[in-house]
């Protein structure tokens, strides 16, 4: 009989051993940060504590947060890993953000740290229904970015055979499916729905592809956008979230989609009230996600405050096996909002709304300018191939925007398949350019 559970002894652990574990790992982690790293050192002397008030879980509250400004300023003071890097002379892997919202950081680590993290992303994808003899098609990214090469190793460890398309090329993409006809894909979300478009344009319907799973990583996909993709494709597709400074994944989906799986003895997750600082505990009450990689000691990150927004779902043990917690996929950042015409505006609401419209593709942008001294809104979305008639998705998205948005739109546009630009990582959707 299959194994549904690819690592049972750390997925399905009992949670309160899983708790002792944790506790033991994160204070020896406490400790070494503080005697070997100046970073932490300074870091939690200027907070008024020390590794000796630490002895249960509860208490890393009494640990200041660590910001990605304080891990680039850190590198800025000793490059190139910074003064958080412990064991410079350890690393055999070296990675970089992406850099969305500034100036990249560098991420390296051991290689006793390197299998660990390989494993974890096994256990990703083989909660996904990656098996040995699968074909194993990683259409993001192989260069900087942390959920490249890793998956690579991770997918031969459980014995596929992986295809290293990397990023770009549709066309080329389109072509190898075809030919190759894997099973299995990794890729963006806007990507997979943009793929599918480029691909009826050509002829060429990816529902009778051979894929019958996507593992959507790197960018949100809010469940209309994830609805569109599998209905394209008439493929199952599974949500993931991680982040290259502690070492995605952080999270993932099983068969059963109630929520992603945390991995406790990689990361030592809490969910943030943001006005009171204090952990949430209540399920369904959205906070700020904050990590702890309980494995790292060549470059440990400790409470780093990710801005990302999320809640638990769950507790209780899934009916796949897994004793892990579960939280709600992530679709937005705490920073993400943007104060327009002194009004908060989300981008990912916008995202919702265009997702939702079966007639676009799901490319957009959001524009925002001075004209006459004043903000300007104005969202461009891309139409499908096959619409032609713009008029009348104008009024709707009006409409759309109107109601979900709480502020005006000054000017929409459509614009026919294939104008907006592609991009080979996260979309660049919000264009800021009012007068500073």
């Amino acid at each position: 009989m299959e194994k549904r559970i690819w690592e049972p002894e750390m997925e399905s652990m009992p949670m309160e051993k899983m708790r002792e574990y944790q506790r033991e790992k994160l204070l020896f982690l406490v400790r070494w940060a503080y005697e070997k790293s100046p970073f932490y050192r300074r870091k939690y002397d200027d907070a008024g504590t020390h590794p000796r008030h630490l002895k249960t879980l509860n208490d890393i509250t009494k640990l200041p947060f660590i910001y990605k400004d304080d891990l680039r300023h850190s590198q800025e003071r000793v490059p190139p890993y910074g003064e958080h890097c412990i064991s410079p002379g350890e690393i055999v892997r070296t990675y970089w953000s992406t850099g969305t919202t500034g100036r990249p950081t560098y991420m390296g680590v051991s290689k006793r740290e390197a299998r660990y993290w390989d494993g974890v992303i096994a256990r990703s994808l083989y909660a996904s229904g990656l098996r040995k003899g699968d074909l194993f098609y990683h259409a993001t990214q192989l260069s900087s970015f942390a959920g490249g090469f890793g998956f690579l190793t991770a997918a031969q460890l459980i014995g596929a055979n992986i295809i290293p398309a990397g990023a770009g090329n549709t066309e080329r993409h389109i072509h190898l499916i075809g030919t190759l006809k894997p099973n299995f894909i990794k890729i963006l979300p806007s990507y997979a729905n943009y793929m599918a478009e480029v691909a009826l344009k050509q002829g060429i319907d990816l529902r009778h592809s051979a894929v019958k799973r996507l593992y959507l990583s790197a960018e949100p996909s809010p469940p209309p956008l994830k609805g569109q993709i599998e209905q394209k494709w008439d493929a199952v597709a599974f949500d993931s979230y991680g982040l290259s400074d502690v070492g995605q994944p952080q999270c993932y989906e099983c068969e059963e989609h109630e929520g992603l799986h945390d991995i406790p003895d990689w990361n030592y997750t809490e969910i943030i009230d943001p006005e009171s600082l204090e952990p949430i505990e209540e399920i369904g009450k959205e906070g700020i996600l904050v990590y702890t990689n309980l494995v790292r000691r060549t470059m440990p990150i400790i409470r780093f405050w990710t801005n990302d927004v999320s809640s638990w779902v769950s507790f209780e043990p899934c009916r796949c096996g897994r004793t892990t917690a579960r939280i709600s996929p992530v679709y937005r950042r705490m920073d993400e909002t943007i104060k327009v015409k002194g009004v908060n505006l989300w981008p990912s609401a916008v995202a919702a709304i265009i997702a939702e419209q079966s007639a676009l593709s799901g490319q957009h942008q959001v524009i925002i300018e001075t004209r006459d001294g004043r903000d300007f809104l104005k969202i461009v979305a891309e139409a499908r191939e096959s619409i032609t008639e713009f008029g009348r998705l104008k009024e709707l998205l009006a409409g759309k925007f109107q109601a979900g948005l709480f502020i005006k739109v000054d000017e929409i546009e459509i614009v026919p398949f294939g104008t907006l630009p592609q991009f080979e990582h996260k979309a660049k959707i919000l264009l800021d350019r009012r007068n500073k």
